[in-house]
């Protein structure tokens, strides 16, 4: 005569679930891959800060090199290094960077430390150019300002 069970647990035969060493080997697997995740996720989410930065911050520039170009009147673009921020000469708006995002400043051949730094863009397009070149654990870009032209080149992003 066949068993019934009296139980959820009480099945009575050897193949109905899972033994403590694979519940084990489950949990172990698990627990390597959640160790895995997080460092991945973060170099990705390092990427997007560094690409939003250089990003962000050549629209600005170009921006600036506009609004010289439209109103026929200087503009200039200004980066705070110690405030960790940027924008328009002027304009209360202002675009901040990561932490995570180290910047460094050359304009007019020589490299800019500490404080305020800008660069001015003319009516005829031209620029007093500049290199700023932004950092992270995921890698570098370099945005140049020609000073001819005023045009902004971003290299280093992918």
């Amino acid at each position: 005569m066949a068993r019934t069970p009296t139980s959820a647990f009480d099945r009575g035969g050897s193949d109905a679930g899972f033994t403590l060493l694979e519940l084990l080997v489950a949990l172990t697997l698990a627990g390597v891959l959640l160790a895995l995740v997080p460092p991945a996720l973060g170099r990705g989410s390092d990427a997007a800060r560094l690409r939003g930065a250089a990003t962000v911050m050549a629209r600005t520039l170009a921006l600036a090199r506009s609004e010289a170009i439209l109103t026929g009147r200087e503009s200039a673009f200004v980066i705070d290094l110690d405030g960790r921020r940027f924008g328009l000469a002027g304009r209360a708006a202002e675009a901040t960077f990561a932490p995570s995002v180290r910047v460094e400043l050359t304009v007019a051949a020589r490299a800019v430390r500490g404080r305020t730094a800008a660069i001015p863009f003319h009516p005829d397009g031209s620029a007093g150019g500049g290199e700023i070149r932004l950092s992270n654990a995921a890698g570098s870009a370099v945005l140049r300002v020609d000073w001819l032209t005023g045009r902004v080149e971003t290299t280093g992003l992918r």
